[in-house]
């Protein structure tokens, strides 16, 4: 971030478990940044919450077909 303006960082982890037995079936994870002016901090960490969550829930399909 430059003089003048916001970094924000997210992280989002998720847990996949098995419906029935409770059992973990995969971790996943996301990561965001996001940059704004000073003045709208809030709008860089909603935009970075916003990516890291989608980035989580994009690599589900791929951590439970990992497990099968």
């Amino acid at each position: 971030a430059t003089e003048g303006s916001s970094l924000a960082t997210a992280v989002v982890s998720a847990t996949v478990r098995d419906a029935r037995r409770g059992a973990i079936e995969a971790v996943v994870e996301g990561h965001a940044r996001a940059a704004n002016d000073a003045s709208h901090l809030a709008t860089a960490e909603l935009g970075a919450l916003a990516a890291a969550a989608h980035e989580a829930v994009a690599g589900i399909p791929d951590a439970v077909r990992r497990r099968r």
